[in-house]
């Protein structure tokens, strides 16, 4: 099964021991990743 997706904006998580964490956010079939 294949499925395009496009690059949606470029974001920081905070990971679990509260550092800043590079995200690059993601749409494909109308949700985001």
């Amino acid at each position: 099964m294949d499925h395009t997706a496009q690059v949606e904006g470029i974001a920081v998580g905070v990971g679990p021991d509260g550092a800043g964490v590079p995200a690059v956010v993601l749409s494909a079939r109308d949700e985001y990743l």
